[in-house]
């Protein structure tokens, strides 16, 4: 519905912080997670799709390490640009071309 997709100004490390918490149940016996985040700049995006997007990609990075092993997550500004590395999946450049449609 139309109210789920209002653009809002948030903090992307205390998203990022939520997504975690989100996905630890299914991390916790097979992944160590580890988490540098930089100073943001705040963005405009909407948040649940936001988060969504990097729910999927802590899920998928963590089934992509198998058994065991340790997922990274580090966020920073590069300018006008706010990325967020998962060194599993590459950076998440979120003014990529493929975001343009999430925070228009």
């Amino acid at each position: 519905h139309a109210g789920s997709r209002r653009r809002e100004i948030t903090d992307l490390n205390v998203l990022l912080d939520g997504v975690l918490r989100m996905a630890a149940p299914q991390l916790r016996k097979h992944a160590t997670v580890y988490k540098e985040w930089g100073a943001l700049p705040p963005i405009r995006c909407v948040p649940q799709e936001i988060q969504q997007v990097f729910l999927n990609v802590v899920l998928n990075a963590g089934q992509a390490i198998g058994a065991a092993g340790s997922i990274r997550l580090a966020s920073r500004a590069d300018g006008e640009h706010v990325v967020v590395d998962v060194p599993a999946r590459g950076p998440v450049d979120l003014y990529a071309a493929a975001w343009r449609h999430v925070l228009a």
